[in-house]
């Protein structure tokens, strides 16, 4: 099933080859062909979207709504690097809730008294002024609230089955992660995305340019969700010796970017493929079975960023090895550009969802700018429907 792992002469630089001293696995001097990354390239929530994207927050946030008041569900503190992604995003999600000066408090699952497919998550007059945000994976909706938004962090079928959606209500609101979908009624357009990164940021230790530079060599990678995605047509990527790393931890993970040549991810969807370019590591990724590259990418997170600005690729990824120049050549475009990306999703996606939101405690049930409603994606029985 499997064709012969690729012969390292033909798509690899030597093991024991020596680069100069940019920390990124490749030769060029990052000060001389890249002069504006520096090891002070953070995010502040005053930064703006550049090359003509231009998001000022104060153009984009809303006046703080006496109506809606947000609750999160999610499980706690999450920490970068160590949280799953899921948990990260949703401890996130709070946070930008609130720095763009909408009510919202974050409620951890493990707390919540569920009965049945109802929850008791507050008082029943505070709780008709509430829009609450779910993960996936929640089959139980919070009694008395005005909006339930369902939040697909991961498509239906991924990490939850498809029947959770029978429990959700069939005017609950939707909003998507990216546009990937494993059959849903109607495809997901790309307003629908709501979109929450926390990295890029200061002190996340993904920045090169803070480390002294190791040698480098070899190539790592990881399966994770691969088996998942690509299923009979996966194909074996890395050589026999080669180090695997399933389940390391967040400052290994970081040491494994900096000390190796290569990472092959055969998740087609996890953020390590973007750490590992931002650490120098050249970053190749499984291809999809009859995907190109962009067609590929815009079924991810960054789907929606690359039609709002008008470009076909993302920096830093090889979308298989033939592509390892393209990746080795952008890399270290790769931080700057996911500053760009996450802007975006925390201006334009979590602004827009708001609106939705607002619009929808006014009584509308159509006409949103993004949101989706259950019936719209998981009508009854949408898991049996035959969708091109």
């Amino acid at each position: 099933q499997h064709r012969n792992p690729p012969n390292n002469s033909q798509h690899r630089n030597p093991p024991n080859r020596t680069f100069k001293s940019t920390g990124f696995a490749h030769e060029t001097d990052v000060h001389e062909r890249f002069p504006n990354i520096t090891a002070s390239n953070t995010i502040s929530n005053s930064s703006k979207i550049t090359d003509g994207n231009t998001i000022s927050n104060s153009s984009s946030v809303l006046t703080r709504s006496e109506d809606v008041h947000f609750i999160v569900i999610g499980h706690g503190k999450a920490i970068s690097g160590q949280s799953p992604g899921g948990y990260v995003v949703l401890d996130e999600i709070t946070v930008q809730l609130r720095q763009h000066g909408h009510s919202v408090r974050h409620v951890h699952a493990g707390t919540v008294k569920i009965h049945g497919k109802s929850a008791s998550c507050g008082i029943k007059k505070e709780m008709t002024k509430v829009a609450v945000i779910y993960p996936e994976g929640m089959a139980w909706t919070c009694d008395h609230a005005i909006i339930n938004i369902r939040w697909i962090l991961a498509p239906m079928g991924a990490n939850f089955p498809k029947q959770t959606t029978s429990s959700w209500g069939p005017h609950d609101m939707v909003f998507n992660y990216n546009t990937f979908s494993l059959g849903s009624a109607i495809p997901v357009p790309y307003s629908n995305l709501l979109v929450i990164l926390r990295d890029p940021c200061e002190g996340d230790g993904y920045n090169i340019m803070q480390y002294p530079v190791l040698p480098r060599s070899g190539t790592i990678y990881t399966m994770r969700k691969g088996k998942k995605f690509h299923g009979t047509h996966l194909k074996v990527l890395h050589n026999p010796g080669d180090t695997n790393f399933e389940d390391a931890v967040h400052e290994a993970i970081i040491k494994a970017f900096r000390t190796h040549l290569y990472f092959v991810s055969y998740d087609p969807y996890t953020y390590l493929t973007y750490i590992a370019a931002m650490l120098g590591c050249v970053s190749i990724v499984h291809p999809m079975h009859n995907m190109t590259k962009e067609s590929y990418l815009k079924t991810t997170l960054y789907g929606g960023y690359m039609e709002y600005s008008n470009i076909s690729t993302i920096q830093g990824m090889a979308y298989g090895w033939k592509d390892v120049g393209f990746a080795r050549a952008s890399m270290m475009n790769t931080r700057n550009e996911h500053i760009k990306v996450k802007e975006w999703g925390n201006n334009i996606t979590l602004e827009r969802m708001v609106r939705d939101a607002k619009l929808y405690a006014a009584g509308a049930r159509s006409g949103f700018e993004g949101a989706k409603l259950v019936r719209d994606f998981y009508p009854d029985q949408w898991w049996k429907l035959k969708v091109p």
